[in-house]
């Protein structure tokens, strides 16, 4: 099944969610037994997201340009732009390092649009262009924008320590934290859930939560999570984090906001939830 005629496709519907069943189950078990496979497909994660910022920061900065120069022009209601020097043109644009070559034209007799007014038109025409095609992309693609903001966000939450000799563990518990520190998810899932057939685990109860993410169970993640934040405490701001971003996968994006915002107005009471708020508050002008 995995081979490098399809493995590459594999990856991508795999980042995109969009495997599932028997063939996820098998990707799951290359990912727990593979580490190679593991780094490529690490590697293809972190180019996805890289992609997306780059991608986000060059078409604001495309916009923020169009939008300078139609400003600039707009300074002269005389129907000429020619009263700035080239080096105060390209300060107002923000390159003064640039040179830019400017040529004024005298209006023959007769009715003719101003050079700068057709200038203006070209780039309004520019903007309305870029921002329809921005449009299209996010209506027509909606699902997958939301599957790039929670590649772009989502991380793998941290191992467990299984310490040697360790007596604050049963056995079953340390095979199951052990199984999931070794991405063997699937298999943690089962031993998590024998955990909590014989005890209460506040523990064994958020790392189940975190494992179904990680076969892209999302419907059983969110359950998982919303029962840990109804009986614990200790890691609620992760917990609404994770139940935020599972609910983002389950394309339920006003259920996603209400427990990003709760983790966004965490008080800075610590080095971690400093960085989830600022991390919450950084997906929700995304969503917005």
């Amino acid at each position: 099944m995995f081979d490098d005629a399809n493995k590459n496709e594999l990856i991508e519907r795999y980042l995109l969610g969009e495997l599932s069943g028997e063939l996820l189950q098998t990707f799951n078990e290359k990912m727990a037994t593979d580490e190679a496979f593991q780094k490529e497909v690490a590697l293809e994660k972190a180019i996805v997201r890289g992609l997306k910022t780059a991608g986000r920061k060059e078409w604001a900065l495309k916009l923020k340009s169009l939008h300078q120069e139609m400003d600039l022009d707009e300074t002269d209601n005389s129907g000429h732009a020619g009263n700035l020097t080239d080096e105060e043109y390209n300060r107002r644009l923000g390159r003064p390092e640039t040179p830019v070559e400017r040529t004024y034209t005298a209006e023959p007799a007769g009715k003719m649009v101003p050079l700068h007014k057709s200038r203006n038109l070209w780039l309004v025409a520019a903007s309305i262009v870029l921002l329809a095609v921005c449009t299209f992309a996010i209506v027509s693609n909606l699902s997958k924008d939301t599957d790039t903001l929670y590649q772009a966000y989502y991380q793998t939450y941290a191992e467990y320590p299984v310490l040697r000799g360790s007596t604050d563990l049963t056995a079953l518990e340390k095979e199951a934290f052990t199984a999931y520190n070794q991405q063997n998810y699937p298999r943690s899932i089962e031993l998590f859930k024998q955990v909590l057939a014989a005890k209460k685990s506040e523990t064994a109860l958020f790392y189940l939560g975190q494992a179904y993410m990680e076969v892209q169970g999302y419907d059983k993640a969110i359950s998982t999570f919303e029962q840990y934040l109804r009986e614990y405490q200790e890691l609620a701001i992760p917990a609404k984090w994770y139940l935020g971003l599972s609910y983002l996968k389950a394309d339920k994006p006003e259920e996603a906001t209400i427990h990003l915002k709760d983790v966004a107005a965490t008080p800075d009471t610590d080095p971690e939830a400093r960085e989830y708020a600022a991390k919450a508050q950084e997906l929700l002008d995304e969503l917005n």
